[in-house]
């Protein structure tokens, strides 16, 4: 069963930040977690900006201005003995990780990018340089920058886009997980690479059909080993377009994805996945 004991939110004060605190209330209320809120202050991200009206940086009142701005931070919606808040100064992307391991975090949930273009291009770099380094489950979008109406958030569809590459089991598994604990609906996702049908075998002749067959099965036997129940969904073109297509048209509430992190690099199509899906994606 999964078990989101510690979640990460570095928050730069922005309209996402404010976004993605109800994603962080629908989980921690499901996993019972604890959340941490995290800012991290470097200058790259006062250049423009309005926090530039605080005090100077480096004196013991910006330290103190910073730490009331972000107790206050949403206190309204997170808040009580499982919410704690840090203020950190440094490389906001090594902070970030560097916190995530040494804390034990569970996952790490971050919007895309600022509400300026100074800190969307900044902060799409630290995200950038997050997925790559961190070693837990990070959950994002570009959609975050809107707060859900209604009640506490659930999710209903969950998908899982896979490769059938080396991570494929660890996202399979998380996604599955997650489904139950909500009793969500799970869909797997796959779009085999046009080079599959360049690269005959014995038993699988080289045409597009017969690529999708095969991915099928080994899908099919995947799930089966895993004991997960799901819907299978094969595409064709560019893998992050028809995932997206998919996740769109199947109206899915939360998207997961596998990475590489151990290997030192990110999966090709990570980040363009995240940043053209119409939900959630957390890369696993």
């Amino acid at each position: 069963m999964l078990n989101l004991k510690k979640i990460l939110l570095p928050v730069d004060f922005s309209g996402r930040s404010e976004g993605v605190v109800r994603y962080a209330q629908a989980l921690a209320s499901r996993f019972h977690s604890q959340v941490i809120l995290l800012h991290v202050e470097h200058d790259r991200f006062r250049v423009g900006c309005e926090e530039t009206q605080g005090p100077p940086m480096g004196s013991i009142e910006h330290t103190l201005w910073l730490k009331a701005r972000l107790e206050s931070f949403s206190k309204d919606k997170l808040q009580g003995p499982h919410v704690s808040r840090v203020v950190v100064e440094g490389d906001p992307a090594t902070k970030i990780t560097e916190f995530a391991h040494a804390e034990a975090v569970d996952l790490i949930l971050m919007p895309t990018s600022g509400h300026r273009p100074v800190r969307q291009f900044l902060w799409g770099s630290v995200l950038a340089r997050v997925l790559h380094d961190s070693n837990c489950p990070v959950w994002t979008g570009t959609h975050l920058a809107e707060e859900p109406p209604g009640n506490l958030l659930s999710f209903k569809k969950v998908a899982c886009a896979i490769d059938l590459g080396s991570h494929t089991r660890s996202a399979l598994s998380w996604a599955s997980e997650f489904a139950t604990s909500f009793g969500a609906l799970l869909l797997v996702i796959h779009v085999p690479k046009p080079s599959d049908s360049d690269r005959p075998t014995a038993s699988t002749p080289n045409t597009p059909l017969q690529v999708m067959k095969s991915a099928r099965r080994e899908i099919e036997s995947l799930l089966s080993t895993l004991a997960i129940k799901a819907d299978i969904a094969m595409g064709s073109g560019a893998a992050p377009t028809a995932i997206c297509e998919f996740t769109l048209g199947f109206a899915v509430d939360v998207l997961a994805i596998g990475r590489c992190p151990s290997s030192g690099r990110l999966h090709s199509d990570t980040y363009t996945i995240i940043r053209q899906s119409s939900c959630p994606v957390v890369s696993i």
